[in-house]
């Protein structure tokens, strides 16, 4: 599950109701990383290429929810997928803490099932795993 504290771009979204429904790229980020910044605009493409093929792209940050807002609007239409703020690092605890990751940026694919497909960085191989789940 997410434990979101704050939903800053997009609706928000609960992984239960998105079961058998869409896949979801979970993707670990922070204003202040700049290869964090670098893989921004690649996730907007990728979510423009897969939106109408129940592809959803959420980044989640741990930092504040003005730290972020304030980020999301200064990156306009370059950043266009959902956006949140972790609770607490909840999330990032069950997600990359599971993994035992400590580096960001960092994605998640968790496929229709609700079962986690992949997990790297989202310049690295992101493209070739969601496509692998919508062949």
């Amino acid at each position: 599950k997410l434990e979101i504290s704050e939903w800053v771009k997009g609706s928000p979204v609960k992984l239960s109701e998105l079961k058998d429904k869409k896949i979801i790229v979970l993707e670990f980020w922070a204003t202040w990383c700049p290869p964090c910044r670098t893989s921004i605009p690649h996730l907007t493409e990728m979510q423009k290429k897969y939106a109408d093929k129940d592809v959803i792209i959420i980044g989640v940050s741990d930092e504040d929810a003005e730290t972020v807002k304030k980020f999301v609007q200064s990156m306009g239409d370059k950043m266009d997928y959902t956006v949140a703020v972790d609770n607490n690092h909840n999330t990032a605890s069950m997600y990359l803490g599971k993994f035992k990751i400590s580096g960001i940026p960092h994605a998640f694919v968790i496929d229709k099932s609700g079962k986690i497909v992949w997990n790297g960085h989202p310049m690295g191989g992101l493209d070739k795993a969601i496509e692998n789940l919508l062949k």
